[in-house]
């Protein structure tokens, strides 16, 4: 039976608390409201709780919503209060100095002074800048954290005093997911919490850390929808998602509902129908039955899952028909048309089907991925397709994330990295894997010219990514740009993983010297507008390049991604180009990850073995391709240039310049224009046209 508050009546309440009171019933505490019944004080959810029973005969369990049920109570005439107070600590106390988040996470302790006391039971609000990432229930009376002396030096380090005037109090720590995490605009330091919303906002997190579930709900439901009146919390809600995979329509976005108002999010799950190429489900249901199968999109979706519901999973995977936790389900399904063309469409879902089940073995990913395959494409113009065979980390001694091709314009570089894009994200693609495809997390393809030929991804492609300064257009707009920074910004910070790799690449790819901006500063910023000033003012044009691409890429790398790059120095000083690359490298290695890319820089082309470089070129439209005959990997920029590039065979525009000279002036006389100071090379030059020209050898 479903709840009904609308049963519930004054006389429900007093009955409810004078059986509670002759009976001596033990009544769970409750964490941050007190009701006042005829001069005593009780948790509000247990009253609730028992009056529903005394008015419909059904026990509700645990209930779910703090919120809904004061409000039951206060408009029944009664008397509702809170009882402890919330507090906000923020872990960077001036905005250059690093945080202590690390320490008082280590320790389960927060610390304050005499001006705000925390109290036992006090819930406190641990925050880097105005992201709200931990919860703490102080557990212990505050004590002068000169009684932690184990603490001295890396508090100090962290330049955080260590004074007897400074407090700290023992809490029962709470690391909020990802999905949990959110901002609150609040002065930087201690502060109490007063706002209303926020309060209601952490209780409800805190009282369903550990939510589990006795019967399993599941409610479709439109994006805009509301929760309906008759939703049992907790419960599950499917989101469809308006996506069509080749006529099949199956997708859609699964959300846990502890309340109303806080739901968490799992991520896309595709649920196919038999006989069926629009899947339609029941606005409720406990369990699909055997017409249904189901696939999670990402592997996240199964960690998370696990992590969230580790006695349950199973069970929620059962009631959904998962072909990855449920054996059997798969070999049903496997060979209809819908399950390739619609489950297992993408990359990502293809390596989630055949990995989910190490993952929730294992509890990680591989960290260390070896990822070769050989990709065939018919490039336009080529009287034979280019076959490339991609390897990475192939030698335990020289462990390596690039790939690198190189040519001149019109060889097909850009062809094969936009169709190798296309291809890896969706099979249906033209090109030829040759043995198996490869299986990558996500697709995330980067160029900064608007000339590229890098397809736009559709919303609903979660696998494929486009980092890119045009709109979904193909066209360049400032506007759009400016909002995807931002939108990818405020998304790494709900990850302090995400964030700290974020921190670390910026601050070593960038010219901190020249930086006219506190990095740490950013984190206080509230609106988009500010944002864009700050950045503005603070960085050069190639340093805002580089702080979008960053911020973009490690707002959505996952473990096992694969990134195909464009020609990275593109509006870059070759200086920058470099420390691009370097920032690249520490994100692949950091989300176990690879990435191929095209290139005209010798300076990009130093950083890369030669065992990982090919060469493209072209003979009467059939395509080469050959590995460098030098090492390239710290090779003179010289060499490479002429090797790699060819550059020494071309003719050169200053030969050209001597050329004209040469027909004109003398060789003093030249030497003079340029006030005596003509290279030694240009020198030679000269005096070799000028002997040729008069008939010497």
């Amino acid at each position: 039976m479903s709840f009904q508050a609308k049963s519930i009546t004054k006389d429900h309440i007093l009955e409810a608390t004078s059986q509670i009171e002759s009976n001596q019933i033990s009544l769970h505490p409750g964490t941050g409201y007190e009701v006042f019944i005829e001069g005593r004080a009780y948790p509000p959810k247990e009253i609730i709780r028992y009056a529903h029973k005394l008015a419909t005969g059904d026990d509700p369990g645990k209930i779910y919503g703090g919120k809904q049920v004061n409000q039951i109570l206060r408009d029944l005439g009664f008397d509702v209060k809170r009882k402890i107070k919330f507090w906000k600590l923020g872990c960077n106390w001036e905005s250059r100095n690093p945080s202590f988040f690390d320490i008082i996470q280590n320790q389960r302790i927060v610390i304050t002074v005499d001006k705000f006391p925390f109290r036992i039971n006090d819930i406190v609000l641990i925050t880097e800048g105005f992201t709200v990432y931990a919860l703490g229930k102080v557990i212990s009376s505050l004590q002068p954290i000169t009684e932690l002396p184990q603490l001295q030096r890396s508090l100090e380090d962290h330049k955080v005093p260590f004074e007897d005037w400074l407090l700290y109090a023992e809490v029962e720590w709470y690391d909020l997911s990802d999905t949990q995490i959110f901002r609150y605009m609040l002065q930087q330091g201690i502060r109490q919490v007063h706002k209303q919303d926020v309060i209601d906002k952490v209780l409800d997190i805190w009282e369903n850390r550990d939510t589990v579930l006795n019967r399993i709900n599941f409610y479709v439901k439109e994006y805009l929808e509301k929760p309906e009146a008759h939703w049992q919390y907790p419960c599950f809600a499917l989101i469809p998602k308006i996506w069509n995979d080749f006529g099949f329509q199956t997708c859609f976005e699964l959300f846990l509902y502890t309340s109303t108002e806080t739901r968490e999010g799992f991520g896309e799950i595709k649920i196919l129908q038999r006989d069926e190429t629009t899947t339609k489900l029941s606005r409720h249901f406990t369990s699909l039955s055997p017409d249904f199968c189901s696939l999670g999109q990402t592997l996240s979706y199964y960690k998370t899952l696990r992590i969230s519901f580790p006695s349950e999973f199973i069970d929620i995977g059962r009631a959904l028909r998962d072909c990855v936790l449920i054996p059997g389900i798969r070999e049903e399904f496997e060979q209809l048309p819908g399950f390739q063309r619609s489950l297992v469409r993408s990359s990502e879902a293809l390596k989630t089907l055949y990995e989910s089940n190490d993952l929730l073995q294992q509890g990680l990913i591989n960290p260390d991925p070896q990822f070769n395959f050989t990709f065939e494409y018919m490039v336009s113009g080529a009287a034979m397709p280019h076959v490339i065979d991609f390897s990475f980390n192939c030698d335990n001694s020289l462990p390596n994330s690039f790939f690198c091709l190189i040519g001149k314009n019109g060889t097909g570089k850009t062809q094969i990295l936009s169709q190798l894009a296309k291809k890896l994200s969706n099979n249906n693609e033209a090109g030829e894997f040759r043995s198996k495809r490869p299986l990558f997390t996500k697709i995330i393809a980067v160029s900064f010219s608007l000339f590229d030929k890098f397809e736009i991804p559709k919303t609903e492609d979660i696998s494929y990514e486009l980092i890119s300064f045009k709109d979904n257009k193909g066209q360049l707009d400032e506007a759009h740009i400016a909002n995807r920074l931002w939108r990818a910004y405020s998304h790494l910070l709900k990850s302090r993983t995400r964030k700290n790799i974020w921190l670390n690449c910026i601050q070593n790819s960038l010219d901190i010297d020249f930086m006219r901006m506190n990095l740490a500063q950013l984190e206080t910023i509230v609106s988009q507008q500010d944002f864009e000033e700050k950045l503005n003012s603070g960085l050069s044009s190639g340093q805002r390049i580089i702080f979008h691409f960053i911020t973009r890429l490690i707002s959505v790398m996952e473990q096992n991604s694969i990134v195909i790059f464009d020609e990275p120095e593109t509006h870059l000083h070759p200086n920058i180009a470099g420390k691009l690359i370097s920032a690249l490298r520490y994100v692949l290695r950091n989300f176990g990850s690879v990435c191929i890319l095209a290139t005209h820089s010798p300076v990009i082309v130093q950083e890369i073995p030669s065992r990982f470089i090919r060469i493209l070129e072209r003979e009467d439209n059939i395509p080469m391709i050959r590995q460098p005959l030098i090492e390239c990997l710290g090779e003179n920029l010289t060499n490479i240039n002429n090797d790699i590039f060819r550059i020494d065979q071309e003719n050169a525009l200053y030969k050209i310049t001597l050329h004209e000279l040469a027909n004109r002036f003398t060789m003093d006389q030249i030497d003079s224009i340029f006030n005596n100071q003509l290279s030694f090379n240009a020198k030679v030059y000269l005096q070799t046209i000028i002997r040729s020209d008069n008939g010497q050898l």
